[in-house]
């Protein structure tokens, strides 16, 4: 197998909340096998003269691919054709399985949750289940019990 010298591309969304504690878990995981990582922050862009000079400021991506990029939380088909494989780490209630269907230039669709392989893994055979877990914020004094978790709310206004 090649080995991996270009940097791995990290594509998200910048809310400063629950998608940068996925992608810092990522990064050091990446950086722990001796890879290098770069962070590609990206908003939502309301309008197309915005969207266009952001893709001019990266134009010359398109000159210098890197191998594998992962996006989170949400589809970033704009940093597509910025890498030569692309992998989407999804949340479910961002994933419209439509879009997915129109995504043929991802390589891999890692579902963090059952839940999440379940919903996407029927309308697209790309899915695999990574078992993704999250930094342990449980109190000392409470049993550990894997068949529950709590996710709490942040910014998003998809979840509460």
């Amino acid at each position: 197998m090649k080995r991996i010298t270009s940097p791995v591309g990290l594509v998200y969304w910048d809310t400063g909340f629950g998608v940068e504690r996925d992608v810092t878990i990522v990064d050091e995981i990446i950086r722990s096998l001796g890879y290098s990582t770069r962070r590609i922050r990206t908003r939502v862009r309301s309008d197309n003269r915005e969207r266009r000079i952001k893709f001019v400021m990266q134009a010359w991506r398109l000159l210098f691919r890197l191998p594998l990029q992962i996006h989170f939380e949400q589809i970033h088909r704009e940093q597509f054709r910025m890498a030569s494989r692309n992998v989407i780490v999804p949340n479910p209630e961002f994933t419209d399985p439509d879009v997915l269907s129109r995504t043929p230039n991802v390589s891999v669709i890692s579902c963090k949750t059952r839940h999440a392989f379940d919903l996407l893994s029927r309308y697209d055979a790309r899915c695999v289940l990574n078992g993704f877990t999250s930094m342990d914020r449980r109190a000392q004094t409470v049993e550990k019990d894997f068949r529950r978790f709590l996710h709490v709310a942040g910014k998003s206004e998809f979840k509460g």
